[in-house]
């Protein structure tokens, strides 16, 4: 369960500072397709055309996926598939996989599509290449960019000279396999890391990654939370301070869970009453079906609301509320 939840914690983190920064993304690891894009128009990130398409607990793999619509200098508009392989292991039918998602919005959308390849396991020998498939006078060959981040092991004083921050998400990666398990030298590195980006313009979005990435026990966290409230004391961070509102709504976010199964349980319990209240009359089989039913929706979303009031205290934009929650600004 603890494994589970931490790849869970490790493919929201890369989801997130892949679209929040997404040019960025693209500079460090792919510059050559990076060079061809027009960054001037915004690109659109396609979640929901992405669900469309996947098949969840088809591989029983883990990873972060974004689906882009960019737009290249020349004028003509692409689809980008960003495929961000969290705890993976060597796979034989790995290149199949990728050609399987890039096909498959083909099909749907009719839209050409460029597939980008990270991975973040450990495994030096596990190098996939293209997908091929060959028969008479027939060939297919499917290929594409891959970047191992474990490559940049003996390359971290190159990295201190790149302000880039993905440097500090792949030095983030790298230390953190050092240091492996220890919850000492973990905590360590999460104190220092978390300092060193304090006076950046991207401090957040990398101190979400950072805190995301580097889960650590209760008693670990609250020693962390501890050094780094006294670090903007000494500082002299305004009173709410960045960091406090990140650690707030990262609370929120985790805690939203719990918040919706215990506002579910609830809504049941009283789904079930009320449902056989009105059984009496109407049966009590289809009562307390539609009681259930009822009390579920009620209990999200009043977990949720209740979720984006505390946060809006804590001075959160209602836009990142929103997005956090995954909520229509007028909902709350």
């Amino acid at each position: 369960m603890a494994l589970k939840r931490q790849t869970k914690l490790e493919d929201s983190a890369w989801k997130d500072i892949l679209e929040e920064l997404f040019p960025q993304f693209m500079e460090f690891f792919f510059y050559d397709l990076y060079k061809e894009i027009d960054f001037t128009k915004e690109p659109v990130f396609l979640d929901k055309e992405l669900e469309k398409i996947m098949k969840t607990g088809e591989t029983g793999k883990r990873f972060a996926d974004k689906l882009v619509k960019i737009y290249f200098k020349d004028g003509t508009e692409r689809w980008c598939l960003c495929h961000v392989e969290v705890q993976g292991k060597k796979e034989k039918k790995f290149s199949e996989r990728i050609y399987t998602y890039n096909y498959r919005i083909f099909d749907r959308y009719h839209k050409e599509v460029v597939s980008l390849v990270i991975l973040t396991d450990k495994d030096k020998r596990f190098r996939p290449g293209p997908y091929e498939f060959k028969a008479g006078l027939f060939r297919l060959i499917f290929d594409y960019p891959v970047v191992k981040l474990i490559d940049y092991k003996n390359r971290l004083d190159e990295l201190k000279n790149n302000d880039n921050p993905f440097a500090i998400v792949v030095k983030t990666y790298i230390r953190l396999l050092e240091v492996k398990k220890d919850n000492d030298k973990k905590l360590s590195l999460k104190i220092v890391l978390s300092k060193s980006i304090f006076n950046r313009k991207d401090s957040l979005k990398l101190l979400r990654f950072i805190d995301w990435l580097i889960n650590l026990p209760e008693e670990y966290e609250k020693i962390y939370y501890e050094e780094m409230s006294k670090f903007e004391e000494v500082s002299g961070m305004p009173y709410v301070t960045t960091f406090e509102r990140y650690g707030y709504s990262k609370g929120l976010k985790e805690g939203m869970e719990k918040g919706i199964e215990k506002g579910i349980e609830k809504g049941i319990e009283k789904g079930i009453e009320k449902g056989i209240e009105k059984g009496i009359e109407k049966g009590i089989e289809k009562g307390i079906e539609k009681g259930i039913e009822k009390g579920i929706e009620k209990g999200k979303l009043e977990g949720k609301i209740e979720s984006a009031r505390k946060m809006l205290l804590a001075g959160i934009d209602r836009k990142e509320v929103a997005r956090i929650l995954e909520m229509g600004e007028n909902e709350f």
